[in-house]
């Protein structure tokens, strides 16, 4: 007797707009620039905090605040961008602060034989966790990226800039109607 049927799996949890690295190979193709800034985490009246914890708020600024006489925040240089999550088969945002992955990534797009990241595939293999997590990245030889794909991206109008203003960048934009007299 065969309980479940042949190459069954357990249905995923709700998945998220946002990639989350997950032990072993994370692989995907980068479908947008980047958005580039630093965020910082607030409690639910506003306070600063030196890390997140639940229940906070991330705040995103594409640039850290000048004003001398404000507390300066803790902040955390990000790279934020669409990608294809080849794991979870869907359009994502993945958003990146480790040094490390940036250093290899700009390794790849200053090269001259690799360059732009929308024609090959990346992989970050995660190992590890909290204070001894470790990344390695590694690409996939060139390839075209499947048209369904770059489509289902290109309907979505995923706005990143988004973040800065606190607001869901998988809303999509509305379209003005014009005024008519």
């Amino acid at each position: 007797m065969n309980f479940l049927p042949t190459n069954y799996s357990l249905p995923k949890a709700d998945t998220s707009h946002y990639f989350r690295l997950e032990d072993g190979n994370n692989t995907f193709r980068v479908l947008s620039p980047a958005l580039v800034g630093w965020k910082y985490w607030t409690d639910k009246e506003g306070r600063v905090l030196e890390k997140p914890v639940k229940g906070c708020t991330t705040v995103f600024v594409p640039t850290p605040d000048p004003v001398a006489d404000k507390p300066r925040p803790s902040l955390t240089h990000f790279w934020a961008f669409v990608v294809w999550n080849y794991q979870e088969e869907q359009v994502q945002i993945l958003e990146i602060t480790q040094n490390t992955i940036m250093e290899a990534i700009s390794q790849y797009l200053y090269s001259a034989q690799w360059g732009d990241p929308s024609t090959y595939d990346f992989i970050v293999h995660k190992r590890g966790s909290g204070l001894d997590t470790s990344y390695q990245v590694t690409v996939n030889p060139k390839e075209a990226l499947d048209p369904g794909i770059i489509e289902l991206y290109q309907q979505m109008q995923i706005d990143l800039t988004a973040l800065f203003r606190g607001d869901d960048p998988f809303k999509r934009a509305e379209k003005k109607q014009p005024v008519v007299a």
